[in-house]
């Protein structure tokens, strides 16, 4: 699933922590999309919208993609505990570090 019309910003990242990243810290983004672009590395959709409020021809199917909203104590918790975007950033450099290796691996053969 994926909400249309409402997209504010595409970037493509590595993974979806980063794209939730992106959204928390996007001061208008509610929600966001997460799917494969198709060259090794992901879309990551941020909407001002919630599927909440909006047309149901909206809300639309999309093969690989996940809809995801941002809830208010979730930003809180961004805010209140500085600790989770350390552990979020510690996540996402062992991910790198691992495709780095794996990709060096495949290089070679």
């Amino acid at each position: 699933m994926a909400l249309s019309n409402h997209v504010i910003r595409r970037d493509k990242v590595s993974n979806e922590d980063l794209c939730q990243l992106n959204c928390y810290l996007e001061p208008n983004c509610v929600s966001y999309n997460f799917g494969p672009s198709g060259d090794g590395v992901f879309v990551c959709e941020l909407s001002d919208r919630s599927h909440q409020g909006v047309s149901s021809t909206d809300l639309r199917i999309r093969d690989g993609f996940t809809y995801s909203t941002i809830t208010v104590s979730e930003v809180n918790e961004w805010t209140v505990n500085p600790n989770l975007l350390a552990r979020i950033s510690s996540r996402v450099s062992a991910w790198a570090s691992l495709w780095k290796e794996e990709r060096a691996l495949a290089c070679r053969q």
